[in-house]
């Protein structure tokens, strides 16, 4: 499938994401290749690089961390224990066990939600960042015993604009919607796991 948007073509190669970005098109020397510049698995395909998340084999236990930054006149009420538990009940929903507690071991994979709630003249901007963290290998650095290095491999944002009135409700979707995007993305990958 393929949308024109703004003089890009965007075009859908996949169940999750797989997608390219291509230029408009123009008399003048052809530019070099484009770049998948997301979290995931990448590879090089008609003079263009595309690529996917990957969340095949992600483990059922998810660790939860919430980031919040906002005035502290914006929500008062509003800590990060209540997105938490929002974001653990969506993910148990989904047969995902979330630890309530943090020992000796990683805690990994990790998903991680930024959420950054700015007021302007009316309303609020949001932006909610979710990402996934893992223990990689690297083949260039040689990790010590009880270390771990961490990346990013999975990772989606919403920038919302919202009237004063509806910031709660705003927020909450975005909330849903990216860890629903996730819960999506797991089950696609548990079902290509069962089929195999």
């Amino acid at each position: 499938m393929k949308w024109k948007l703004a003089g890009l073509s965007l075009i859908f190669l996949g169940h999750f994401g797989l997608f390219s970005v291509e230029s408009p098109t123009t008399n003048s020397a052809p530019l070099p290749a484009k770049i998948f510049s997301d979290p995931g698995i990448a590879t090089f395909r008609q003079s263009k690089w595309i690529g996917s998340d990957h969340l095949y084999n992600l483990p059922k236990q998810i660790y939860v961390d919430i980031e919040l930054i906002k005035q502290p006149t914006v929500l008062p009420e509003l800590r990060t224990e209540g997105i938490r538990q929002q974001i653990r009940d969506l993910l148990t929903a989904s047969a995902l066990t979330v630890p309530q507690a943090i020992g000796t071991t990683p805690p990994l994979p990790l998903f991680n939600m930024l959420i950054y709630i700015h007021q302007i003249d009316k309303g609020f901007v949001i932006s909610i960042l979710a990402r996934l963290l893992e223990d990689v290998e690297l083949s260039r650095i040689i990790v010590e015993k009880n270390f771990v290095f961490q990346a990013i491999t999975w990772e989606k944002q919403i920038v919302i604009l919202s009237p004063a009135e509806r910031i709660q409700e705003e927020l909450n979707l975005g909330i849903r919607d990216l860890t629903n995007n996730f819960i999506d993305s797991y089950k696609y990958y548990q079902l290509l796991k069962s089929q195999q």
